[in-house]
Order: structure tokens, then C-alpha cells, then sequence
């Protein structure tokens, strides 16, 4: 069975109780905005809920590229596996990253190449 991805959202944080192991997202956005580009940099989190069969494996690959230009802006790559649920909660640290100009960026979300979540942000101007 194929990896699936219940959905892709973005946040500043995610923090995920060690105890209960919930998972809380904060700050979660579809919009940025900055006085400068490029951006200053910035820590992003990433968060998917990945569905698949019990214990498989599969290589992940989240890219942020631009809209406009086709630059690729961000790529970062875990190997995950699995939970005995069928379930399995990622959170994708984009490390330190910034957006060269205004305008829409499409993070996607591939497992083993074959994409399985899609998520775009607008990068403003604020003056």
C-alpha cells in the first residue's frame, strides 16, 4: 500500500506532549509577510498525519518552491516508518530558510517520490 497523507499544514511550532505523545500545532499560517526580501531567515515547521500499512518504510521529501519562478527554495528528506495504527505523525523542521521575493510558494510533501501533500502559502510585502 502506498503512503497518504491526510494533509500538510504549516506552523511555527509543534509541540508534541512526552508523556500522552498528542501533538499540538502553533501558529498555524497560510500567509507571511515581511518588511524585506528576501525574508529574513526563518524556522517553519511542517506537520502531516502520513496513513500507510504497519510498519512500512518510506523515504519523505518536503520542497518549497516558487510559484513564479520554478526556484526551489527549500528540500530536506527523512526516512520514517509507519506506527502499528497504520498511522504515522510527521514534523519537518525547514531549518533556517528565507523567500527570495513576494509572492505564492508550494510546499509539497513526496513520499518516495510520488506526491502526497500539497500546501501553498502567499509571502507578502508589508510596507
Amino acid at each position: 500500500m502506498a503512503v497518504a497523507a491526510t494533509g500538510l499544514l504549516l506552523c511555527n511550532a509543534v509541540y508534541e506532549d512526552p508523556s500522552s505523545h498528542n501533538v499540538t500545532l502553533l501558529g498555524i499560517f497560510t500567509e507571511l509577510y515581511s518588511t524585506k526580501f528576501p525574508t529574513p531567515y526563518r524556522n517553519i515547521s511542517v506537520y502531516a498525519l502520513l496513513t500507510g500499512e504497519v510498519g512500512e518504510f518510506t523515504e519523505l521529501t518536503l520542497a518549497c518552491v516558487s510559484e513564479m519562478t520554478q526556484a526551489t527554495v527549500l528540500s530536506v528528506s527523512q526516512r520514517v516508518q509507519i506506527g502499528r495504527n497504520g498511522k504515522r505523525q510527521v514534523h519537518i523542521r525547514s531549518g533556517a530558510m528565507s523567500f527570495p521575493e513576494p509572492g505564492e510558494y508550494r510546499f509539497s510533501l513526496a513520499s518516495d517520490g510520488e506526491v502526497v501533500a500539497v500546501q501553498k502559502v502567499l509571502v507578502l510585502e508589508r510596507t
